[in-house]
């Protein structure tokens, strides 16, 4: 467990470019459901063709993270 949280932390440290304020609040609000989508549209924004499963890995890993993380709150 805690090498699953330490390999989130580093493949999470470039989203700190972005916001994760949208993704925070709504975990601390406890809205779990509009965190994980907020998360998805953090790397990919609202671009609808991406969603067809074209992710690059550096952004699977961030949404793999993010959701991750979101999952512990909830």
């Amino acid at each position: 467990m805690v090498a699953t949280f330490k390999e989130c932390a580093r493949f999470l440290y470039p989203l700190f470019k972005f916001s994760l304020l949208a993704v925070v609040e709504c975990c601390m609000q406890r809205d779990h459901l509009a965190a994980m989508d907020q998360s998805i549209k953090l790397p990919i924004g609202n671009a609808p063709w991406l969603l067809c499963g074209s992710y690059d890995e550096t952004t699977r890993k961030y949404l793999q993270s993010v959701k991750r993380l979101v999952t512990l709150c909830q």
